[in-house]
This record gives structure tokens, C-alpha cells and sequence, in this order.
């Protein structure tokens, strides 16, 4: 006959708590909503199941990570559980893509900041006063250098993943950051130079040919008639796309009126480029600005906006030729 003491009593009681922890059966009910931080092990992930109710004890979650050796498939993120699962239940879901809560939002090339926080206002539930405030802190964006007082051109064209909890900072400061990972991996800022150009005035300039261009083989002719026009300062840029948004509107040609706006950013009224970005140009577009075709082309026309047809001409004749032949194509739309 084995008689158990106290201590040893209570010592097995433990022992065996440990391998076999208390745990739910089955796939549970409800619904409940688990963040996962970065660099949180399985042990803190299965404390947070625990407090919010989704497993009956941490210490079945962690054996059953153990069991399959599933450490890296906790990665962060928001899901979407349920209350009172198993462990082996709740480890599944947490593996399962569709588990996870986010919002994809995808950020056009071309867009100027008023289209991408129209964008963010619609997909998500940050509003245009966060997205407002947040540009305000300049220094919390982590903006490059060179950027001044600007934000315009610098919330790069990409698809981002969104969290239920990330805030306008956040999310703008993701798209600052994708900005500066990508011109850094182009050596922007030395390559302009190479252009007679300093980082942000290689940005107006790919922003312009983001603008102007109907398709992406067009965009390095596109820089060059703008660097054409730059070396005779006696020439103004004369570019549309530069006036609708100073007057923030968007358009093929520009009409008299219109071109009677007193911005900085009328190129037909000012000699040089504008004061900033117009848009948020994609790598094409900034590697346009860094390598111009050769060519003497001072002009170019879309004279086929549907299709995206430009053309392009060092020849003011045809140049108008070339005007006649878009507003036929217009009239004809």
C-alpha cells in the first residue's frame, strides 16, 4: 500500500495540471477579437486567449503549439475567434488567413492626397479630420529631408494592409516610409543629381509624368520634353496636368480660363517646375525622371485619350496639327 503525503500529493496534482491543462472541447460559440503584437511568443499569445475567454487554460494552448510545432504560424494581426474553443481549434483558426481582420487598400499611381484620403475614409474607419491631423505633425510622418513642408508625393502608390486599430499616423506614415524604402533602393537621390536635379525636384518631375502619361512606354519621352523645355528658360513647362491641380480638377486640356489661375503651379503662366509634387508617382514614373529618353521632342499631345495614344513632336506645325487631331477625337467621343 502507497500513501501519498501532502507535499507529494499536491506535487503530482500539479504535474499532471501541467500535461494535461484544463481545455475546452469542440469549436465554441460566439464571437471575440484577439490581437497578436509583434514579437509576442506563444506563451503571450496564449495568456491573451486565456483573458478573453477563447481557451480554457494558457498552459493547453502553449502544448498544443508544442505538439505541432506551429510557433510561426502566430503572426500579428487581428483575428477573429470565438469564446470557449479548444486549443487545437483556436490554433487552427489563428493559422487560417480568413481569420484574419484586415482591410486592403490599394493606392493608385497617379493619385493625388485628396483621392488617397477619399480612399482611406471609404475603406476604413479612420476619418478626413485624423488624416488631416496626422499631416499636420509633419515630424511624426518621418517625411524625407528634403521634403520641406510637403506631404504631396511622398504617400507612395501601393497595396497596404490595414489593421482594425491602426490610426491615420500609422497608416500615413506606412506609405511615407514604402516612399523612402523604395527611392532608396533606386538611389534616387544620388541619380538626380546626375539629372541636374535635386530628390524633390526628381519627384515633381515624376510626378508630372505620372500625371501626363496615357502609358507607361510613354513616360520617359514625356521627361524629356519637360527637360527640354527646362534647359531654354526662356520656355514655360505649359503642362495641363499642373494646372487642374492647382485648381483641383482633373481634365485632358486645359481651358482658357482655367489657365488664367494665379498659382505657383500654372505652368503656362510660370517659368519652371511647380513648388511641389502634383500626384504620387509609381517607380516608372520616378525612374522616367532619372533616365529621359534622348530625344528633341519639345511637345506632346494625347491625341487619342481613350486609348491612351500620345504623340510627340519638336515641330510647332505639327504640334498643332497634333491639338486639331485630340479635339477631333473628342468631338467624335
Amino acid at each position: 500500500m502507497i500513501i501519498l503525503g501532502g507535499g507529494g500529493w499536491l506535487g503530482f496534482s500539479y504535474l499532471n495540471e501541467y500535461l494535461n491543462p484544463p481545455d475546452y472541447s469542440g469549436q465554441g460559440t460566439g464571437e471575440v477579437e484577439v490581437v497578436i503584437a509583434k514579437d509576442e511568443t506563444a506563451t503571450d499569445v496564449a495568456v491573451t486567449l486565456e483573458e478573453a475567454g477563447v481557451v480554457q487554460s494558457s498552459r493547453a494552448f502553449v502544448n498544443e503549439v508544442k505538439a505541432q510545432d506551429a510557433s510561426t504560424r502566430l503572426t500579428p494581426g487581428t483575428y477573429k475567434l470565438r469564446k470557449q474553443m479548444s486549443a487545437a481549434a483556436a490554433l487552427k483558426l489563428l493559422s487560417s488567413p480568413a481569420s484574419r481582420v484586415e482591410t486592403r487598400l490599394t493606392i493608385k499611381e497617379g493619385w493625388r492626397a485628396t483621392q488617397i484620403f477619399a480612399a482611406i475614409t471609404d475603406k476604413t474607419d479612420i476619418s478626413l479630420d485624423e488624416l488631416k491631423e496626422a499631416v499636420r505633425d509633419r515630424e511624426s510622418l518621418d517625411l524625407p529631408s528634403y521634403a520641406g513642408n510637403r506631404y504631396e508625393g511622398f504617400l507612395y502608390p501601393a497595396t497596404y494592409t490595414i489593421e482594425p486599430k491602426t490610426t491615420a499616423r500609422q497608416l500615413l506614415k506606412a506609405m511615407v516610409d514604402k516612399y523612402k524604402a523604395t527611392t532608396s533602393e533606386m538611389n534616387l537621390e544620388a541619380r538626380a543629381q546626375r539629372v541636374g536635379l535635386t530628390p524633390r525636384e526628381a519627384l515633381v518631375v515624376a510626378s508630372i509624368v505620372q500625371a501626363e502619361a496615357g502609358r507607361h512606354s510613354d513616360m520617359p519621352k514625356i521627361a524629356r520634353v519637360i527637360y527640354n523645355r527646362l534647359k531654354n528658360n526662356n520656355d514655360k513647362l505649359q503642362m495641363d496636368s499642373t494646372v487642374f491641380y492647382a485648381l483641383n480638377k482633373y481634365g485632358i486640356s486645359a481651358t482658357h480660363q482655367d489657365l488664367q489661375a494665379s498659382s505657383r503651379y500654372n505652368t503656362y503662366m510660370y517659368r519652371g517646375l511647380p513648388p511641389g509634387a502634383i500626384s504620387s508617382p509609381g517607380e516608372d514614373a520616378l525612374e522616367a525622371a532619372l533616365v529621359p529618353a534622348r530625344g528633341t521632342w519639345y511637345y506632346f499631345v494625347t491625341t487619342d485619350p481613350k486609348r491612351g495614344i500620345t504623340e510627340f513632336t519638336d515641330n510647332e506645325v505639327e504640334f498643332e496639327r497634333l491639338v486639331a487631331k485630340l479635339r477631333r477625337n473628342q468631338g467624335a467621343g
